[in-house]
């Protein structure tokens, strides 16, 4: 998939970015023009609202106010993602907020899912501020980036193969170790349930087993199913809940941002185990049996 972090911009984009101000709720640090600009528009300072600062000769934008509402919420910084025009900002008054979870909470409001498009020329851009730690910004915007992606994308290309090459993509980035074991090899290896549930799709269930750290370490595992679609058992879903089956994804991708994330502080030896099968019934109704019909 595409580069995750397209909406943060390097530190050298800052001497050409454009100022966004943090507003309302007794901020500092606003420009007195700036703050006559929004006293006379009459901007309201709830969470997330965003206004447009026009150059004083006329020519443009010259910046951007956001309130973060009362109490503040430094994640309503994601408003600006669709508010503010293309190019690169930063935030002029950092310290009027937790500028960390700010500047995440930009990344998540910037997100996009661009699989079946292409994506603009130009974005909007998020130049961190020095206070920021970059890397770790970076790794947990771009774990849940993934993991959106992975749920985003719909069944048909983000079954239990595609789950496996996302996870030994992954994996390969953090020199994690990936074992798998597909289709009949669960009931010889005794993993029966994640067979039977996924034995009637045309892709072969499996469990994926990702490790990583010291082997030495404290071991710590994570264990859950990863369902890629489920047309129900016996009482098949009606079609208002078949289009929220993907939801039932997120499991497996959630076992990606911790590994993706690269949690810090932390000297273990971590497993990520996920059950992903496509429950799927067979091809007549009333089937007792989430097996497809033997091929002649």
């Amino acid at each position: 998939m595409a580069d995750r972090l397209t909406m943060l911009a390097p530190d050298e984009a800052r001497a050409d970015a454009r100022p966004v101000w943090i507003a309302g709720g007794g901020a500092s640090g606003v420009p007195a023009p700036v703050a006559a600009w929004l006293e006379t528009t009459g901007f309201e300072a709830e969470a997330g609202a965003v206004a447009l600062v026009p150059a004083p000769d006329g020519g443009g934008v010259a910046g951007a106010a956001i309130a973060l509402g009362e109490p503040a919420d430094p994640f309503a910084l994601g408003a600006l993602a669709g508010k503010l025009p293309a190019g690169d900002w930063f935030v002029a008054n950092p310290d009027e907020t937790d500028i960390g979870k700010a500047t995440l909470g930009f990344c998540m409001g910037a997100y996009r899912f661009d699989l079946y498009r292409t994506p603009p020329a130009k974005r909007i851009r998020l130049v961190p501020d020095k206070a920021v730690d970059r890397a770790r910004l970076e790794a947990v915007a771009g774990a849940v980036s993934l993991t959106r992606d992975l749920v985003n994308t719909p069944a048909n290309d983000m079954g239990p193969a595609a789950i496996e090459a996302a996870a030994r993509t992954l994996a390969a980035g953090h020199k994690a170790v990936v074992k798998v074991i597909a289709g009949e090899e669960l009931i010889a290896k005794k993993l029966p349930m994640i067979h039977a549930v996924g034995r009637a799709s045309a892709t072969p269930p499996r469990l994926i087993d990702m490790r990583w750290g010291k082997k030495t370490a404290p071991k710590l595992t994570l264990v859950g199913k990863g369902v890629s679609f489920d047309t129900g058992g016996v009482g098949i879903k009606p079609s208002g809940s078949m289009r929220n089956m993907k939801k039932g994804r997120p499991r497996a991708p959630t076992r990606c941002i911790v590994v993706s994330a690269r949690p810090r502080g932390t000297s273990c030896r971590w497993t990520a185990r996920t059950g992903s099968p496509a429950a799927m019934l067979c091809g007549w109704t009333g089937c007792r049996s989430a097996r497809r019909p033997e091929r002649a």
